[in-house]
């Protein structure tokens, strides 16, 4: 079973996929560790959940923090990650700006960021959807994708797609 969860902050979304090593059925009508039978149906019929306050705004600081600090910093300061900016940008003097960089990936080394798929509330939530209190879950792919104000040329729209075909998740149900 896979799960893909985007919890938006103010300025960005953290996507983590996660993938459960077990083939626990979830039983949508019982209270999990966070979350309640109901809001449990309202993601199995929907596709999504609010949580609200599930970090606290001092944790969502301390990434954003390291997230402009990873947009300001060189590339080479951070090899492993993938970082794609804004090509309206690219030329400009703000190709360094927060609002220039569109997506990080492959963060899972990064000590700060990674902090956010091991929080405790955010796991517990997972195990709610996709196991039970003692599933075994692991990331599979770190993402942060950044939602700047568009520059003028339609470049911030994001179509509705499908990512099952980039990952490996199998079966698709």
């Amino acid at each position: 079973v896979s799960l893909y969860i985007n919890f938006q902050f103010s300025f960005f979304a953290l996507i983590i996929y996660f993938q459960m090593i077990s083939t626990i059925k979830v039983d949508w009508n019982r209270d999990g560790i966070v979350l309640s039978a109901e809001q449990k149906k309202f993601y199995e019929l929907n596709g999504y959940v609010i949580v609200k306050k599930c970090v606290p705004q001092y944790e969502i600081d301390r990434y954003l923090d390291r997230f402009k600090f990873i947009c300001n910093a060189d590339r080479n300061d951070f090899p492993a990650i993938t970082i794609m900016r804004d090509i309206t940008l690219a030329k400009t003097e703000r190709k360094k700006d927060i609002n220039a960089v569109t997506k990080i990936q492959n963060w899972q080394d990064d000590e700060v960021l990674f902090d956010y798929c091991a929080y405790p509330g955010i796991v517990d939530v997972v195990k709610d959807l996709i196991g039970s209190r003692s599933s075994n879950i692991c990331a599979m792919h770190t993402m942060l994708i950044n939602k700047p104000p568009d520059t003028g040329s339609l470049t911030s729209r994001h179509p509705l797609h499908q990512d099952l075909q980039y990952f490996p998740f199998r079966p698709a149900d």
